[in-house]
């Protein structure tokens, strides 16, 4: 046959022609039983798992914008016999440093100060010496101080002469114990106010929510359970919340523990959450609060926070300096946003998977019949059939299985493979799984 009619017959055959598979329906109670049970349990996960605990209905916007400011107020008091403390009223100007800060804020809860710094040439307070050649080399920044070294070794301190800022810093513990110089930080208090923006519903909500007014604002102080939308938080609160399960100050009460940290200070975080369903109204989108330490608290090496700063100035024609060493908590503001809402498109496309995962059943029981069943291989060879392309089919051959092909001119039913007297048994056919018989639901006799 030419090529060209031959390329001509297959598509006619290819685009006029439809084949449908065999349906072979399998009367056992066990594997039936197995199918359907897997088919419910598919199912159950799927309403479960996917649509009451994911919410996969919804489209998920979790491209928030948001924006967080903080106004910290409180007054501190300190009564030391230690001059760089002194006795002295520290109110939230002193102790909020900086007094800006993007997505932090910073407390101060114990202080070192140096007073009337002037430039100079003064001994350090380390790096002991004993003779000239141990403050070599001359004229380079010194690895113990603050200073540059001169190369000359203080027989009185015992330590090397620099030029720097003097009197130098002295940083170690107060003479009258090793203790939180400033009294009261535990009170201060702090308005949070945060603001997020879900661009995909074009919705925009604030933690200042709807019953919260100037009233309220007055006397309201956050608490888990009595007032989980209050705005204004107390510093002591925020430390006793974000205090771990486990840590090495576990004995402590809530007032001893925030004593403990306000001498070397700390890093906490002050998560704001939002989960928005946003099917519901829109009012019923709020904010909840989680607190938690983020320093290494069990740390003997550098623990706590702590920073310097200084505040020039002149006095009588001469350049100073007041040097602070803060110790302090830093509250660090996060915000993890996300809305949600029903979305036609992703209910369909999660129906869609859902139904290719119940299909998991049939393959399930496929397995079963076909490698697990003590009827096996009978059912092996009624399921799939094995046809030879080259061999053509003898005279009075018996098939289990043919493709036909119905003209929808005459309706007559017309067997694609020429025999002579070929009896087919296409059908739908049931096999009978108890006693390994093949039983027909109908036949159908074409003779040619």
């Amino acid at each position: 046959m030419p090529l060209k009619q031959s390329i001509r017959n297959w598509l006619i055959g290819y685009f006029f022609s439809y084949e449908t598979p065999k349906v072979v329906q399998i009367e056992s109670k066990c594997i039936g039983v197995l199918n359907r049970v897997a088919q419910l349990l598919l199912f159950g996960v799927v309403i479960v798992w996917v649509f009451i605990i994911f919410k996969g209905y919804q489209h998920v916007d979790n491209g928030a914008v948001a924006v967080t400011t903080s106004k910290l107020k409180g007054i501190a008091h300190s009564n030391s016999t230690d001059p760089r403390v002194g006795d002295r009223v520290w109110d939230s100007i002193d102790l909020h440093v900086p007094p800006q800060d993007n997505g932090a804020f910073f407390l101060t809860t114990n202080v070192i100060v140096t007073k009337s710094q002037t430039p100079g040439t003064c001994p350090s307070v380390k790096g002991p010496c004993e003779i000239d050649s141990d403050c070599a080399p001359v004229e380079t920044p010194y690895h113990l101080g603050n200073g540059v070294t001169n190369g000359i070794c203080n027989q009185t301190t015992k330590t090397c002469m620099i030029r720097a800022w003097c009197p130098t810093e002295d940083d170690s513990p107060p003479i009258d114990g090793d203790y939180a110089r400033l009294e009261h930080t535990a009170n201060f208090t702090v308005l949070i106010k945060n603001h997020v923006y879900f661009p995909y519903f074009d919705v925009g909500r604030s933690n200042l929510i709807e019953l919260v007014d100037k009233a309220y604002l007055s006397h309201c102080r956050y608490h888990p359970d009595n007032h989980p939308h209050c705005p204004i938080f107390r510093i002591g609160d925020i430390v006793s919340l974000s205090r771990p399960t486990k840590d090495q100050d576990a004995v402590l009460d809530n007032d001893a523990y925030y004593r403990s940290i306000s001498r070397r200070g700390a890093v906490i975080s002050i998560r704001i959450h939002w989960d928005c369903d946003l099917d519901y109204n829109e009012t019923e989108c709020k904010p909840y609060y989680k607190f938690q330490r983020l320093d290494n608290y069990n740390s003997n090496s550098a623990p706590g926070y702590n920073f310097r700063y200084a505040t020039n100035y002149r006095e009588d024609g001469a350049e100073k300096r007041r040097l602070v060493k803060a110790y302090g908590i830093q509250f660090i503001l996060e915000v993890e946003a996300i809305a949600r809402k029903f979305s036609f498109q992703q209910f369909i496309l999660n129906i869609g998977s859902s139904l290719a995962l119940i299909s998991i059943a049939s393959i399930l029981s496929d397995i079963v019949l076909f490698n697990l069943h003590k009827n096996r291989k009978f059912f092996k060879t009624h399921v799939s059939d094995s046809v030879a392309v080259n061999k053509r089919p003898s005279n009075n051959t018996q098939s289990n299985h043919s493709t036909t092909s119905l003209n929808g001119n005459n309706g007559f039913l017309k067997d694609k493979r020429p025999s002579n007297n070929t009896q087919s048994n296409h059908s739908t056919t049931s096999l009978n799984g108890n006693n390994g018989f093949l039983k027909d639901k109908g036949q159908i006799s074409t003779v040619s």
